[in-house]
């Protein structure tokens, strides 16, 4: 099914998946099930042409993203709507993403910002704000914490950001992020992220976004006394892919030497 908007086409393979049979003039399936899936594509749709309004196309993403994934953001009882305006307050704890998935696939989320230090100024743009990678499936929490997540704090007077959150098919269950670095809770090497460089260098497909905006508010200030207060340092991913047992998420490929062979010992045996 192809769908038409104001910038060319949208491709979507919703409707090749149907394998809608007729005989004798009817459908074999239900009109409710086609037009569901005539609603999601009209959907997707809206969410290409809310990117392209908002200029998060082309800015972050390409003309020829394809959106096939329908994220749901959600900071508590607040879901965010596409191109929304929030608070700095609203976002200060990790949101919580969800989206549908077929079995076996991985992806990894990505939540940055291409209007720092301002709309009219992007001198340190992109500036990433999250990225998880090897989420199996839409398990979100499960997968590997590669950039903590740090809430909206746009400087005063510049105005309202853009904060995109991306989501990435994975070519693989695990990104080989040697090379990489962990961001801890802190400001390091988080302005002028090489995200496409990322992308395309992981093999990475976009697959879904969405977007809110935000201003300075007195949430800012306490979140530049968190970072600034971070004692943790950034750290380079450097032990190599296949050293760490795949089924366990939540030890990070940087740790010293002999913890990692303690860990190969079978220290998560349960």
């Amino acid at each position: 099914m192809k769908v038409y908007n104001s910038e060319g086409l949208i491709k979507l393979n919703l409707i090749k998946k149907m394998k809608i049979r007729f005989s004798n003039n009817f459908c074999t399936r239900p009109l409710k099930f086609i037009i569901s899936l005539l609603v999601q594509a009209m959907s997707l749709a809206n969410i290409f042409n809310s990117l392209k309004n908002g200029g998060v196309i082309p800015t972050l993403l390409s003309n020829t993203f394809n959106p096939i994934k329908e994220l749901t953001v959600s900071y508590g009882s607040k879901i965010v709507q596409i191109g929304q305006v929030l608070t700095p307050t609203d976002v200060v704890k990790q949101p919580t993403v969800t989206y549908n998935a077929s079995a076996g696939e991985h992806f990894t989320l990505i939540l940055a910002d291409p209007d720092a230090p301002s709309r009219l100024d992007p001198k340190y743009s992109p500036w990433l704000h999250w990225i998880i990678t090897d989420i199996p499936e839409n398990k979100v929490t499960e997968g590997q914490v590669m950039a903590e997540y740090i809430g909206s704090g746009p400087p005063p007077n510049t105005g309202l950001h853009r904060y995109v959150f991306i989501l990435c098919k994975q070519p693989t269950a695990r990104l080989n992020l040697k090379g990489e670095y962990y961001l801890p809770l802190s400001a390091d090497k988080r302005n002028n992220y090489a995200l496409n460089t990322f992308i395309s260098s992981k093999g990475l497909e976009p697959v879904g976004a969405t977007y809110f905006e935000a201003e300075f508010d007195e949430a800012v200030p306490k979140l530049y006394e968190v970072l600034g207060s971070c004692k943790e340092k950034v750290r380079l991913y450097e032990i190599p892919l296949g050293l760490i047992n795949p089924n366990y998420h939540h030890h990070p490929s940087l740790l010293p030497l002999q913890k990692v062979k303690d860990y190969m010992g079978g220290q998560d045996e349960k």
